[in-house]
């Protein structure tokens, strides 16, 4: 597999090798190559060159999940730093988000919400409007700056090896900003097709938003890593699933467990047969994966649903293996492409079956938070990262998570651990 080093390498790679191969299949069947994917890129490309924006620069995307947001995602961040955002967040989240992430511009085409404007006006953010083509669900879309950024105001340099940034959960404080390089992207993508033998025969469908990290580090970048085809969904429902899955045939798909509970709660009051299929697995990830829910969406689908942990910081940490290698249910696998160690209180490696936090390192981490060197230098230690989460390995390296060592509940003045 070529060596890439960039979002736009892999653009460029997509098109030199994988060309009228189908990258993109939006939600009504039409299809966008991967050469009409490098184009599509480099026109944002030179749409926020024209703005005056520069690399390292962070442009904020307030997109729905449509097959444009995948596009305009991949075009801004070979080119600049891409803040992808829950289009459902408040006025007031927005606020905070494109202060605290410096963001010099925001592509939008949700601008009839007067307060964007008035945000963006605010805080001297260019607003990018973002108008779907005729067949617009290819994933095609023309850009129109809606007023001309402020170039006055003294911005702060920025690192120019950054590629998005991603909210944490937010489970024991407010969400941080967490910036992924390029290398890390391309390296956790590079892990999972080989993890998962992703190859251009594959068919993705993506069933977790962009500005999640299952979606965006599972479900997206290794599709195309490997040169597969991404199935978009336009609204992230039982209903539009099985509509796509039907349609489109695809060979695995990447969600979490709630997920699949509305799945199989969608399937079983109407006896929903699923028909011939070629699915080969299901990922299963960002939360606790109960045998019994594994199961039955196993009898389901006939398929092996492999269970993962991964976060915000650290991309991919574990995945169980694909059969015929063994799947142990209530663990979260083997350390898939990084290290990972538990240790003490202290910072010690602890043996097998003995419960500490959980370490991470290797190319996949990030640098660190943004404009929160507090946390940073309590989160690294030794080069490793720390998760928060505790879990223990058993015998055979399989890893089971327990909990978080800071969320807690509080239920009348009594501290506990969830």
């Amino acid at each position: 597999m070529k060596n890439l080093d960039s979002i736009q390498s892999l653009l460029s790679r997509g098109e030199d090798e994988f060309g009228d191969l189908v990258a993109i299949i939006g939600h009504d069947g039409t299809t966008l190559s991967y050469s009409e994917l490098n184009q599509q890129a480099e026109y944002v490309e030179i749409a926020l060159r024209e703005l005056g924006i520069v690399p390292g620069e962070r442009v904020a995307l307030l997109l729905p999940p449509r097959a444009e947001l995948a596009v305009c995602l991949l075009g801004v961040a070979s080119y600049a730093v891409c803040l992808p955002m829950d289009p459902a967040i408040s006025d007031g989240e927005l606020k905070t988000l494109l202060k605290e992430s410096d963001a010099v511009a925001l592509i939008s085409c949700l601008t009839q919400r007067p307060a964007i404007l008035e945000i963006a006006s605010e805080l001297e953010v260019a607003v990018i409007e973002l108008n779907r083509s005729a067949q617009g669900s290819r994933g095609q879309f023309t850009l129109q700056c809606k007023h001309d950024r402020k170039k006055s105001k003294n911005r702060q340099s920025h690192v120019l090896d950054h590629a998005v940034i991603l909210l944490t959960s937010g489970t024991t404080s407010r969400p941080k900003l967490v910036p992924q390089t390029h290398q890390s992207l391309l390296t956790g993508a590079a892990n999972l097709v080989a993890w998962f033998h992703l190859s251009s025969t594959d068919r993705g469908l993506n069933c977790m938003p962009l500005f999640h990290g299952n979606g965006l580090f599972v479900g997206f970048l290794p599709v195309l890593r490997s040169g597969g085809s991404l199935i978009c969904m336009d609204s992230f429902n039982p209903v539009e699933f099985f509509r796509c899955f039907q349609r489109h045939d695809p060979t695995w798909f990447t969600t979490i467990p709630t997920f699949l509970q509305a799945l199989l709660r969608e399937t079983n009051p109407t006896g929903r047969s699923l028909g011939p299929h070629r699915l080969r697995f299901i990922r299963a990830g960002s939360a606790y994966l109960a045998p019994d829910i594994m199961t039955a969406t196993e009898k389901l689908f006939a398929v092996p649903v492999i269970a993962g942990y991964g976060s915000a910081e650290a991309v991919h940490i574990t995945n169980n293996p694909l059969p015929p290698l063994l799947r142990k249910a209530s663990t979260v696998g083997l350390p898939c492409g990084q290290d990972v160690r538990i240790v003490d209180l202290q910072g010690s490696p602890l043996e097998a079956g003995i419960i500490g936090e959980i370490e991470v390192r290797g190319l996949s981490v990030t640098p660190g938070y943004l404009n929160d060197s507090s946390t940073n230098e309590e989160m690294f230690r030794a080069g490793w990262m720390r998760t928060g989460d505790e879990g223990y390995f058993d015998a055979e390296g399989y890893l089971t998570l327990v909990g978080r060592k800071k969320q807690v509940i509080n239920r009348g003045g009594e501290t506990i651990a969830p």
